[in-house]
């Protein structure tokens, strides 16, 4: 027969509610999968039609247009990130195509942006999508599938350590991105019959196990929210690539709408920057710091915030990831060699919101939930794009 001591009814109840709310996120991961599938079928019709305004029928015909404009450094920068994108792709992803599309209109046509800085905004966004897409896949499928996914993710992001800052940092990542598998291992079901399982022991060896549990959920939950968190972000920019293709489609782009497709353009690759800067497990922890205390947690065996962060940080090396490139102090010296020299820092972002900006957020700014509105809806309206952006 069970039983929980009385001094223990805390510690399995917050270990419960810990277990619950890795499995609300995973769900949370299973409905972004769900919307960017949707983008991504939505983004179909737009490339098919402006391709064959401008006397193309695939993405090689698109891409032989780049190869033929671009210099020889930025097409191999640009080869690099097809190749990366076959990696962990079936076939040519839409993703793909809709950031060529950018780049043939506004960088190649229209002179609207800086090629060598959407070139390299583009290889972080795939290291971004391929290892978000490889947590879902995991999160989805199951161990197997997930370990082939996060091990093609890796591949992948190893082949961008030319084209980025300080690129040992981005291969540690690659090198050691399997970790995050065992994150999985100790939630959801599995969790559940683990906290359970704690109601036959003695009262001193429960109060241990129960200890070990909060502990060890506390720092899966920082985890599971950055991986949320990446994969709401992601819906926010397959928003503005769907909202850029609305301005192109057109067989004669009129100059208005090219100028605002270079507008969202900029919006993107400051998006990309603010994204990589913002999500990290300081600021996960502050987020589900948030959420405990609206709810009221007994959180008397909370591991420490220092602590917490610091497993966090160990067990998906973000101290050895890109992520970490575009955050504190390290952040200002990254964009400027990333992202040119002297291009000035993104703007439209409040300090105070810094970490708080995705749709799940109150804070978010309007034009993230719109763009994420739209990856969601697929209603598309170039006035209030324009209002929003």
């Amino acid at each position: 027969m069970s039983f929980w001591f009385p001094d223990n009814v805390n510690r399995r109840d917050r270990a419960q509610q810990l277990s619950n709310d890795i499995t609300v996120m995973q769900q949370a991961v299973v409905e972004a999968k769900a919307d960017m599938d949707k983008a991504d079928a939505r983004m179909v019709p737009f490339i098919n039609e402006i391709l064959q305004n401008h006397g193309m029928q695939t993405f090689d015909d698109l891409k032989a247009k780049l190869d033929a404009s671009l210099t020889p450094e930025q097409k191999k920068v640009y080869d690099e990130l097809v190749e990366r994108s076959k990696q962990v792709s079936e076939g040519i992803d839409n993703a793909l195509t809709g950031t060529s599309v950018i780049l043939f209109f506004s960088g190649i046509t229209a002179k609207g942006i800086d090629i060598a800085k959407f070139l390299a905004c583009g290889h972080v966004m795939e290291t971004f999508r391929s290892y978000a897409k490889a947590f879902i896949v995991l999160v989805t499928r199951g161990f197997e599938a997930g370990k082939a996914a996060f091990q093609a993710a890796a591949k992948s992001a190893s082949l961008a350590v030319d084209f980025l800052e300080d690129s040992s940092k981005l291969a540690n990542y690659a090198a050691r991105a399997s970790k995050v598998l065992k994150i999985i291992a100790v939630v959801g079901i599995i969790a559940d019959a683990f906290i359970l399982a704690f109601a036959l022991y003695a009262e001193a060896q429960q109060r241990t196990a129960l200890r070990g549990a909060i502990n060890d959920l506390f720092v899966r939950r920082i985890i599971s929210k950055f991986y949320e968190r990446m994969c709401s972000a992601i819906k926010t920019q397959d928003g503005l690539m769907l909202s850029y293709l609305l301005f192109v489609t057109d067989q004669e782009v009129l100059p208005e709408d090219q100028a605002a497709a270079d507008r969202i353009a900029d919006r993107f690759i400051q998006y990309v920057t603010e994204d990589w800067a913002a999500i990290d497990s300081e600021s996960c922890y502050g987020l589900l710091s948030d959420l405990d205390s609206s709810r009221n947690s007994w959180r008397n065996e909370d591991p420490s915030k220092a602590s917490a962060i610091e497993q966090a940080d160990k067990d998906v090396d973000i101290d050895n990831s890109v992520v970490k490139m575009f955050h504190g102090e390290n952040a200002a010296k990254v964009v400027r060699k990333i992202f040119i020299e002297g291009h000035g820092d993104p703007s439209g972002y409040d300090e105070k919101a810094r970490g708080h900006h995705v749709s799940s957020q109150p804070h978010a700014p309007k034009w993230v939930e719109y763009m994420q509105e739209i990856a969601v809806s697929g209603n598309l309206n170039k006035q209030r794009i324009l209002q929003v952006l």
